[in-house]
This record gives structure tokens, sequence and C-alpha cells, in this order.
């Protein structure tokens, strides 16, 4: 989600229903209500099956990137 839609909305205080933040880029992954549980524990899962310093390698890198726009 880009600056300009990013302030509008925090200066709005516009409300957005799930597929408008999907499509926007706010969230990641829209599911139904009832496969809120099972998605959150396959991300859960997929991300514990992961080098946990490859994981922390790559969020510094993410927010050196965000922060100063270096990577």
């Amino acid at each position: 989600m880009g600056k300009k839609r990013s302030l509008e909305l925090l200066l709005t205080g516009k409300l957005i229903d799930a597929k408008e933040a999907e499509r926007i880029g706010l969230v990641n992954k829209v599911v139904p209500p009832e496969e809120l549980d099972r998605a959150a524990l396959e991300l859960a899962e997929e991300l514990a099956s992961k080098s946990p310093i490859a994981l922390q390698m790559g969020q510094t890198s993410f927010l050196c990137y965000v922060r100063y726009g270096i990577y």
C-alpha cells in the first residue's frame, strides 16, 4: 500500500472491508471466519519450519530496506 493511500486512511478514519484491505495490500490474505484458525496455524507451522536465523536475517534486511532504503 502506498504512502498516499496510507495517509488518506489514517487521516480520514475511513473504514474498509476485508476484500478492499487485501486488494490494496493492507493484509496478505482474507479467509472466511470459520477457516481463520486453520489458516493461522498453517502460517505458524510454515514459519516454524524455517531456520530461525534465516528468518531473523530476512526480517532485519526487510526492516533496513523499509527504514533506510538499503538492502
